[in-house]
């Protein structure tokens, strides 16, 4: 089989009020994301920016304040998305980030070079931005992603496990005797035992894409502090 990627085949940015939808379809056929309920949400907010773009042009469709999908590439062969990658930008203290991110193929057209030429598409555009600081997150057990990634240059930093509870398991206690523990409110001033344990429980490394920060929370309670004894 050829491997490289057809002719008449083409990259082109991410069309928000036409593609959004089937990008959602390609991305959870390409990942099985059909028992994942993280990847539902996911899918479920694109979809949802899907229906609202169709009431605005491109440019009033990334001024409305709605949850939306960053920007991106698709593959595009004879009218036909087989390929997508996304661009997610965020702030790491302070400092500018990309994230790749949906990096999907059609099952029926991968090794083909597709997934490769649109990193690579991401890559230089973000470059042309003067936009170096680069991140992806891939699944370990994913050999042939690694040895894509690894093979544009990015390296391992870090290697994150998710857990999940089953929801009819009912959680134990630490000891035998569970008459023994005490829940009750942390107080104020233990906040700081509390932050070197979450420090250590989860290190920077795998908490950048977390919504808030240990130290912000630090301070925020500081500042309670110091107001309430005024």
């Amino acid at each position: 089989m050829d491997s490289r990627p057809s002719n008449t085949a083409h990259i082109r940015p991410m069309a928000i009020n036409r593609d959004l939808r089937i990008v959602a379809d390609l991305i959870e056929s390409s990942f099985g994301l059909q028992n994942d309920v993280d990847g539902q949400a996911f899918l479920k907010q694109m979809r949802q920016a899907a229906r609202v773009s169709g009431f605005f042009t491109e440019a009033e469709f990334w001024s409305t304040p709605v949850p939306i999908t960053p920007p991106g590439f698709v593959w595009d062969e004879n009218g036909m998305i087989l390929g997508n990658v996304s661009i997610i930008p965020f702030n790491h203290h302070g400092q500018r980030v990309n994230l790749i991110a949906n990096v999907a193929v059609e099952p029926a057209y991968r090794r083909k070079g597709i997934a490769r030429a649109l990193t690579q598409h991401a890559i230089e555009y973000l470059h042309k931005q003067k936009q170096y600081t680069i991140w992806l997150q891939v699944n370990q057990n994913n050999s042939g992603a690694l040895d894509l990634y690894r093979g544009l240059g990015f390296l391992e930093q870090c290697c994150r496990s998710t857990w999940h509870r089953a929801p009819d398991r009912k959680p134990g206690f630490v000891d035998n005797e569970p008459a023994h523990q005490v829940f009750r409110r942390r107080h104020r001033d233990e906040w700081k035992f509390q932050q070197k344990w979450l420090e250590r429980i989860y290190p920077d490394s795998i908490i950048w894409h977390y919504p808030v920060w240990l130290e912000d929370i630090g301070k925020l309670l500081q500042f309670r502090e110091m107001t309430s004894n005024k």
